[in-house]
């Protein structure tokens, strides 16, 4: 990890009460990307990929993230969802997942190092970016 279990605790303890804002979880995919979702005649005919999903704060789906904007995406969302406590949120939310990437490369052997590199130096790329967001 990009930093001291004791220095991530603390600044997760800083930003826990933001949760208190979801007051009704919804069922969230969690990986929701367009190689997730299977298309037919311009509609979704299927959804892979259920290992992730979870009940939570919708703010959670893939496309919330940092990694992909989707315009198409938040015009179904209803919105871009990016007021204070949200982008917040959605920050906490990128922190939980980018060490989920790093087990990931062990638990699921992947032979592919550029792929383990890349999961490492996200999970520090993203905890720069949480403390820059609390900054900020």
């Amino acid at each position: 990890m990009p930093a001291s279990r004791e220095e991530i605790e603390a600044e997760l303890a800083r930003r826990l009460p933001l949760l208190a804002e979801v007051t009704e979880p919804r069922f969230v995919h969690w990986d929701l990307w367009s190689g997730n979702a299977l298309i037919a005649d311009g509609r979704i005919a299927g959804i892979l990929d259920w290992e992730r999903a979870l009940w939570g704060d919708p703010l959670m789906e893939y496309y919330f993230r940092r990694f992909e904007r989707s315009e198409a995406f938040f015009a179904g969302y209803g919105g871009r969802f990016d007021g204070p406590g949200e982008q917040a949120r959605k920050r906490l939310y990128d922190l939980y997942l980018d060490p989920i990437l790093v087990i990931e490369c062990y638990s699921r052997q992947y032979g592919n190092e550029d792929h383990v590199r890349w999961a490492h130096d996200n999970a520090a790329q993203g905890w720069a970016a949480f403390l820059e967001g609390a900054r900020g």
